[in-house]
């Protein structure tokens, strides 16, 4: 009985112990206005990890599915109403609080993030998506997804988890 109880009390202690520690899975700037945001169009991220082909295919074929599905249409002309810029964090792990973009005009945007302090730790494997805004080009919307793809594993099994992660990070758009 007596280990019972003591298992029980490390299992209880471990798990709150987790439960405080997590990090939010998206921030967001509050003073944006999200009900403007119709089109979008891809930026980069000027030091992201390349990925081949095929899954950069997958990756945005999906990401724009899940976009559609959040009210968000690729822009058909150079005025976007945000810049959406992705990527698979490689091994050196990066500053949630920095961005370098590449444009698709070819000029770059710098910045710090700052959404009220927030801050959001990213690891080797993670799957971050930005929303930046068009007209002023500040980050105004971060989501994060731990591990959510093998990039090793077969294209119809990386789909299926490229899916799953779409959803996940798309899931808290828009805020409020």
């Amino acid at each position: 009985m007596r280990r019972w109880l003591l298992a029980a009390c490390y299992i209880f202690s471990s798990t709150s112990a987790q439960i405080g520690a997590q990090v939010p899975s998206h921030i967001y700037d509050k003073q944006a206005d999200f009900s403007r945001y119709k089109t979008f169009t891809w930026a980069r991220f000027v030091n992201a990890t390349a990925l081949g082909e095929l899954t950069e295919g997958q990756l945005t074929g999906t990401l724009q599915v899940a976009l559609a599905a959040r009210g968000l249409a690729r822009a058909q002309t150079n005025t976007p109403d945000v810049y959406v810029a992705y990527e698979i964090v490689s091994t050196d792990p990066k500053d949630a609080r920095t961005f370098e973009l590449l444009l698709p005009d070819g000029s770059r945007q710098a910045g710090t993030l700052s959404l009220g302090g927030a801050a959001m730790p990213m690891h080797q494997g993670d799957l971050v998506l930005d929303f930046y805004d068009a007209t002023t080009k500040q980050l105004v919307w971060r989501s994060v997804v731990a591990n959510p793809v093998n990039l090793d594993g077969k294209p119809a099994s990386r789909q299926k988890q490229l899916d799953r992660a779409a959803q996940k990070l798309m899931k808290h758009y828009p805020p409020g």
